[in-house]
């Protein structure tokens, strides 16, 4: 409803300033990203946007309907780093993800982005990387993906390739496989889930595989249409 997307604006601009501090932007290049976006909801009517370098996604997967979230809780068990899980809470700054180029070739905000596309999601509310490696997932026992560095800090393991189905460039709401370049083991949703500390979340991994459980869709967002 309304109040849902109303508080989504408001974690984004909370959470889009605090990356922006610590990238150094200036706060007039901050206002004037924050003044040039298209803001989008799975029921908008006027048609989709397009997910460019530089837009603001949820991630949902098309299997269970849960999003690519992160809590800055650390596994404890496989590379300790930050925690990637499944939720179906759909109002919260924890699944949002900043669209970002490969760290070695630039991709200019609103770059529209096709398939075979490399790219890095950045999270919003930690400034961490996606990112997968070998340890395998707590839960399931296929390649664990978590998340990892800062603006100052990013490797290989966290590029990922975007491989679309159905139209030549990354729309909102088409379905997306979102492949790990260095194993090329593909991003999924588990059905089993944790327990304390956090209980109720779901596992997210990267395993060889393309079924629905590995197909996702950027629902809501900030485009830079």
């Amino acid at each position: 409803g309304l109040h849902t997307w109303v508080a989504f604006i408001h974690s984004f601009v909370r959470s889009f300033s605090r990356i922006a501090v610590s990238a150094n932007m200036p706060s007039i290049f901050t206002i004037a990203l924050l003044a040039s976006v298209t803001l989008a909801r799975g029921d908008d009517t006027a048609g989709p946007s397009h997910v460019t370098c530089g837009s603001v996604i949820k991630l949902r997967n098309s299997a269970d309907g849960r999003h690519l979230h992160s809590l800055q809780v650390n596994y404890g068990s496989g590379s300790g780093q930050q925690a990637v899980v499944g939720t179906h809470a759909g109002d919260s700054s924890e699944s949002m993800w900043v669209v970002r180029d490969d760290g070695s070739t630039p991709c200019p905000q609103g770059t529209r982005l096709q398939s075979g596309d490399r790219v890095r999601f950045q999270h919003v509310s930690s400034g961490s990387w996606l990112h997968s490696h070998g340890h395998r997932s707590p839960l399931s026992g296929n390649q664990e993906v978590s998340c990892y560095g800062s603006n100052q800090q990013s490797d290989s393991g966290d590029v990922w390739v975007i491989e679309l189905e159905n139209t030549k460039v990354w729309e909102q709401d088409s379905p997306v496989l979102i492949r790990h370049e260095s194993t090329g083991a593909y991003l999924g949703s588990g059905k089993r889930e944790f327990g304390n500390p956090i209980a109720g979340y779901s596992e997210m991994y990267a395993a060889k595989g393309k079924g629905s459980e590995h197909t996702f869709k950027a629902t809501d967002g900030v485009f830079f249409d």
